[in-house]
């Protein structure tokens, strides 16, 4: 992503949330804008980021809290934890970059088929009410990315002054 973009795109988020405390006198938070190409910038409440870069964080956050290498998640073994964590990966994708196609998911997460990212969205939403641990975990690795997600954030901002 280009340093021109990125600024371009918080120019544009700041001039529509100025727009809207006019109007209505409230402040407002944008969560996403959605890119119009794979690897566009993409504008979080933690920041703006492309998919690789969201999907890098939470890889790393993932194999620190599993326990294992980062190259499990785009690996084929079937081992219960592998699976949990490939679950966990494609929920928290979906959740904090909506606009993420199922196609560019399942490339990054080791040429997985857009089928199988639906499966593993849902069996995530299953176990996410079905299971408490499994639960806490995913809000553990949630919280940790987004808060990676603001550190990042933050050192671009000092970066970039």
């Amino acid at each position: 992503m280009r340093v021109a973009d990125k600024a371009f795109v918080k120019s544009l988020m700041m001039d529509w949330q100025q727009t809207v405390r006019d109007i209505t006198g409230e402040d407002v938070t944008l969560f996403m804008i959605t890119p119009m190409q794979p690897g566009e910038a993409v504008v979080t409440e933690q920041g703006i980021f492309d998919e690789k870069e969201v999907f890098d964080i939470l890889s790393a956050i993932v194999e620190h809290e599993f326990g294992f290498e980062r190259s499990t998640i785009k690996g084929s073994c079937r081992k219960r934890e592998f699976v949990d964590a490939r679950k966990m990966v494609t929920g928290i994708m979906l959740h904090l970059v909506p606009a993420i196609s199922l196609g560019n998911l399942g490339k990054m997460m080791g040429g997985r088929d857009h089928s199988t990212i639906i499966h593993q969205r849902d069996h995530n939403y299953y176990m996410l009410a079905k299971d408490k641990k499994y639960e806490r975990r995913f809000d553990t690795i949630m919280h940790l990315t987004k808060m990676a997600l603001l550190a990042k954030e933050e050192q671009n901002n000092l970066i970039e002054i």
